[in-house]
């Protein structure tokens, strides 16, 4: 088995014999939320004697990653893609975000985003505003196929 620790997102290339064809081969993500609770303490004054403190808890994620992307070959470390992944969530909604920057152009497309510890299944999910079709099974989000350009920002919500 493969574990994951909470927090954390991290980027898959599809495997293949020689570096010359990895880099033809797709991406995918696995998000793995850290499952953190925050707190919010309510006081309510029903007189100047009786004050009731009321505790809300609601369960939230959150995870970062990164991403370094170069042509595997030239000693030009400037002609490279760097992206930085985040992802926050709370009980009902969620978002996966990517950020870089994109000086080396990557063919390859994203094409699935595994998302663990998301407790229950979204009504809607879409990426840069278009819904996409996904699947969610014990407590794991997966949407797929997907086609994200690995070449620009990126916005995932579940709703």
């Amino acid at each position: 088995p493969l574990h994951f620790r909470g927090g954390a997102i991290v980027p898959f290339q599809y495997t293949a014999l020689t570096t010359t064809e990895v880099k033809e081969n797709n991406y995918y993500l696995i998000v793995a939320l850290d499952g953190k609770f925050i707190y919010f303490i309510f006081f309510i004054f029903f007189s100047i004697l009786t004050i009731l403190k009321l505790i809300l808890l609601i369960e939230s994620g959150s995870a970062q990653g990164n991403l370094y992307v170069d042509d595997g070959e030239s000693l030009d470390l400037s002609n490279h893609t760097y992206i930085s992944y985040s992802a926050l969530s709370n009980e009902n909604t969620g978002k996966v975000t990517s950020s870089g920057t994109y000086q080396y152009t990557i063919t390859p497309v994203l094409d699935k985003i595994t998302i663990l510890g998301v407790k229950s299944s979204p009504s809607t999910v879409s990426v840069n505003g278009q819904q996409v079709t996904f699947e969610h099974k014990d407590e794991h989000l997966i949407i797929s196929p997907l086609q994200v350009s690995m070449n620009k920002d990126f916005v995932l919500e579940w709703k």
